[in-house]
């Protein structure tokens, strides 16, 4: 099934809660879960290249969260 989400954070937090990250993997990545998506992206024989890509732009998104998250408590 594909879909153009609006939102796709419902779609995150429901796979991320019921342990459909591997599927989540297809389609979009949450930073906090980097790990369980390397993993799989590994299982599917993923290149290289692309999971150092992908790591490098969760590490951004995340430091992104991190730091909207201080300027909301500031």
């Amino acid at each position: 099934m594909k879909a153009k989400l609006l939102d796709a954070r419902p779609l995150m937090n429901v796979c991320g809660r019921f342990g459909f990250v591997p599927d989540l993997t297809h389609y979009h990545v949450n930073p906090r879960k980097a790990s369980l998506v390397v993993v799989q992206l590994c299982d599917d024989e993923c290149p290289e290249d692309f999971i150092k890509v992908l790591l490098y732009l969760s590490v951004l998104s995340f430091r992104m969260i991190v730091l909207l998250s201080n300027v909301r408590r500031g």
